[in-house]
């Protein structure tokens, strides 16, 4: 997945992540130096958030498909 963010009004890229997609094609999970990445795929919108490796929330994460 190719990881970007929104920041002062301006496209920051953050890199590539390596992620898994489970079975059941729903759920997204991309592990990171900084913790892991866990996301639930919802229709058009990908719903997660950031955890570190001690199980501490960093980031929650809302997107929707842009038209």
């Amino acid at each position: 997945m190719d990881g970007r963010r929104i920041a002062d009004n301006a496209e920051v890229e953050m890199g590539v992540l390596g992620c898994r997609l489970d079975a059941s094609g729903a759920r997204l999970t991309c592990a990171i130096p900084r913790g892991v990445w866990r996301f639930t795929i919802r229709g058009d919108s990908l719903v997660g958030e950031l955890r570190s490796p001690d199980g501490a929330k960093l980031r929650d994460v809302r997107t929707g498909r842009s038209r």
